[in-house]
């Protein structure tokens, strides 16, 4: 481990010693539980998780959209758009089926109904994945990455789940952690809206430059940048 990890994994644990007896977080208006959480998660949690991502979605998104959520973790952001943006029909998948009792603890505790959701990794065509559960649950991926487990999951592509849902989501969120990158262009085209979290240091520059090229092809234009994070809008 070089200096900077120790420094970082020290600095966790500090924080989680002085923070212990605090169980809960509330992020741009959402409570999440801190129960269970790692000395890493409960930092980043604390120090506020995806409020960058919720602002961007905040640019783009009404609540007249339908929302289809892939890599939902702990429904940060699907509480975030039902509770402060007034969203009605949100649909979640999560590959990480241990999730599935957080996103509902995290829904219970704000007292609102848990939308449906789908245990499952996007991929570009229905089948089974390969996915690393890593304990710090935002590093969990298809992609291997150091601290993981590697388990078989369902997998679906983004057509099949809109068939299953019964209606065409006007927007799509998604942060697969490098995943991005193998969903088909088109598969993307069948949103008017997109919030996507972008993994350069996981798949490379080329790999992020050739999908947000492929998207200003397919008629989306950046409407919101927040690091590797956008929010676009389809204008044809």
């Amino acid at each position: 481990m070089n200096t900077m990890n120790l420094i970082r994994v020290a600095r966790d644990y500090a924080w989680s010693a002085l923070t212990f007896p605090i169980n809960t977080a509330k992020i741009s208006g959402v409570k999440l539980s801190l129960e269970g959480a790692s000395p890493r998660m409960r930092y980043v949690i604390m120090r506020g998780y995806e409020s960058g991502d919720a602002a961007l979605a905040a640019k783009v998104l009404d609540a007249s959209d339908t929302v289809l959520e892939a890599g939902a973790a702990i429904g940060f952001m699907a509480l975030y758009c039902i509770k402060n943006l007034g969203i009605r029909q949100y649909h979640m998948v999560e590959a990480n089926c241990a999730m599935e009792r957080e996103i509902k603890a995290n829904f219970h505790l704000n007292g609102v109904p848990c939308p449906s959701l789908s245990i499952a990794a996007l991929a570009a065509q229905d089948g089974s994945v390969s996915f690393g559960v890593n304990r710090d649950f935002w590093s969990s991926s298809i992609l291997e990455r150091t601290g993981e487990q590697r388990v078989t999951v369902p997998a679906r592509s983004l057509p099949s789940l809109i068939a299953q849902l019964g209606y065409q989501p006007s927007a799509l969120i998604i942060d697969i952690e490098g995943g991005e990158t193998s969903i088909p262009l088109e598969h993307f085209a069948l949103f008017q809206k997109i919030v996507i979290e972008t993994h350069r240091k996981l798949v490379g520059h080329e790999a992020i430059d050739r999908l947000m090229h492929g998207l200003h092809q397919k008629g989306f234009r950046v409407v919101a940048q927040n690091g590797g994070s956008y929010a676009l809008s389809r204008t044809s």
